[in-house]
């Protein structure tokens, strides 16, 4: 009945902001899912479509979030990527990509699975305390990677490559080979992204820049006439331009969406791919309900368990289905706050809307050139491995930049997993350095006491983002029943930038609630850069 009161009393401003983010949506679940699945399907766009649409309308009705988007995400791109090579071969004499992308189907399932158990044993919380730049760096790498392939698509042509580093060196050969009028609409929808991101102009700032882009692309290209098959000249040289550049939607939608194949399931390289989608979709789903927590204005609390609940419903669900797997979006959910959002209903909408539009209208969005998609993903990969990303981890400390940069490097060497646990490693590595002892890393040492109003926890040894929950925890338990806490540092070793960030962010909740947390002896200890929530260390007497 809440739920319906909510959609009565908010329905025109939810409504509105549905088919405004359906609008933004439809560009970038097709840019996605042509991304993560190449020709393992013949449309993969409706792989992408799918995934938005029981995002909205399943998902949003099940999740432990407000105003929050799920759908498929760039963050997802190379962890579909690697799955289907990873079991496209696996037992094959040649790799398939089609068989590929149904195991990873199967994959998805038990993925979906894990994320709901992770929920039902309240456990989703571990996540949030995950280290900041080893994600950051993550996210960086999967940008880096995404722009190396996007980049050849862009411009009309087909790589032979397929490692990034190999992809990027691959990038003058196919400026020397590209398609003319491909690369001009691909060209064109970069200027213009770029364009719309650098005016400051607040009427401007108000159209969505992916709407913008694709509308000044399917001008372009009816103007070039890509719905039809022909060649043409240009300074000389023939080329081939026609509907292989389109976006391709197939006739009969439930028939052209894959099924599951479950011959390797429990495979040790299926599993592999299991935790590959769990852990990046549960990681960046929390992380993002988070942040969207923090841009409500009405300071709404996302309950963690119940949302990763509903993304493992709808992740289980879509991998029976053939669709794309789904996270909590940060950009879209940004944009749906930006436009006035109020309620889940919103996301409901904006999945009704993306159904509408493949059932009725599918020859418009057709019209739709690959170029154009490449472009916005090429934007997408650059926000998320801007410079600025490098100098944000610098000024918290250097060896956040070292985490940072570990974790982008081998991930776009080697393999994602493969990038996070190096990031991991060299965390640990200087953690150790630091003096954090081996009793520390999943115990955090300290006393509690109470001093009249206040209760007061005296913290120490070390204090790190692998033992902060019990910390935090009691924290949060102690608040309910007093208005004080106050939290010592005097005798604590370490504490790293991931339990400052952690603190402060529980102290601003607190404040919000009327309730006082202090930190005592925090400004004693030597911070190692500038930055507020540098980590700190005890000075030596």
């Amino acid at each position: 009945m809440k739920s319906l009161t909510l959609l009565k009393n908010n329905f025109k401003s939810d409504l509105l902001s549905g088919f405004i983010l359906s609008l933004i949506a439809l560009p970038l679940c097709i840019g996605i899912a042509g991304a993560s699945l190449g020709n393992s399907m013949a449309s993969p766009a409706i792989a992408g479509l799918a995934a938005a649409i029981i995002g909205g309308l399943l998902v949003s009705r099940l999740a432990g979030s407000h105003i929050t988007i799920h759908g498929p995400a760039a963050g997802m791109i190379v962890v579909v990527q690697h799955g289907i090579l990873s079991l496209g071969s696996l037992g094959l004499s040649e790799f398939n990509a089609a068989i590929g992308f149904q195991r990873f189907l199967a994959a998805m399932i038990l993925a979906g699975i894990l994320q709901f158990l992770l929920g039902v044993f309240k456990l989703a919380r571990y996540a949030a305390l995950f280290p900041v730049n080893v994600i950051h760096g993550m996210l960086a790498a999967i940008g880096v990677i995404i722009i190396s392939k996007q980049v050849h698509v862009a411009l009309g042509v087909t790589p032979i490559s397929k490692s990034s580093l190999a992809l990027y060196a691959e990038i003058p050969n196919s400026l020397m080979n590209l398609n003319p009028e491909i690369a001009i609409i691909g060209g064109a929808t970069l200027l213009l992204l770029i364009l719309l991101r650098m005016i400051k102009n607040p009427l401007i700032k108000k159209i969505p820049a992916p709407i913008a882009a694709v509308l000044l692309a399917v001008t372009l290209g009816l103007f070039f006439d890509l719905t039809h098959d022909h060649p043409y000249m240009f300074m000389g040289k023939e080329y081939l331009i026609g509907e292989k550049f389109l976006v391709s939607l197939p006739k009969d939608i439930l028939s052209a969406l894959p099924r599951p194949d479950f011959s390797v399931l429990l495979t040790s390289t299926n599993l592999g791919v299991v935790f590959s989608i769990f852990f990046v979709a549960s990681l960046e789903s929390l992380l993002s309900a988070n942040a969207v927590d923090k841009l409500d204005s009405q300071r709404r609390k996302t309950n963690l368990n119940t949302e990763i609940m509903a993304n493992g419903v709808g992740n289980s669900l879509l991998g029976f289905i053939g669709g794309l797997p789904i996270i909590a979006e940060i950009v879209r959910s940004s944009a749906n706050i930006s436009y006035n959002a109020k309620t889940s209903w919103s996301n409901f909408f904006h999945g009704a809307f993306l159904l509408i539009f493949i059932l009725f209208i599918p020859g418009y969005i057709h019209l739709i050139p690959n170029a154009a998609l490449a472009a916005i993903l090429i934007m997408v990969g650059f926000n998320l491995a801007k410079p600025s990303e490098f100098k944000h981890a610098l000024q918290v400390g250097w060896e956040q930049l070292v985490f940072f940069a570990t974790t982008l490097v081998v991930t776009v060497a080697d393999d994602l997993l493969v990038g996070v646990a190096a990031g991991l490693i060299v965390k640990l590595i200087y953690l150790f350095a630091q003096g954090v002892s081996f009793k520390d890393i999943f115990k955090a040492r300290f006393t509690e006491q109470v001093d009249k109003s206040t209760v007061k926890f005296n913290v120490t040894n070390s204090l790190i983002f692998t033992n902060l929950i019990k910390l935090t925890d009691r924290i949060s338990e102690t608040l309910k029943n007093s208005d004080r806490v106050e939290v010592d540092f005097k005798n604590t070793r370490y504490v790293d930038h991931t339990s400052i960030t952690t603190l402060s962010d529980l102290q601003e909740e607190m404040n919000r609630a009327k309730k006082e947390l202090v930190f005592t002896g925090l400004d004693q200890m030597r911070p190692v850069s500038k930055h507020p929530h540098s980590a700190r260390r005890a000075v030596k007497k």
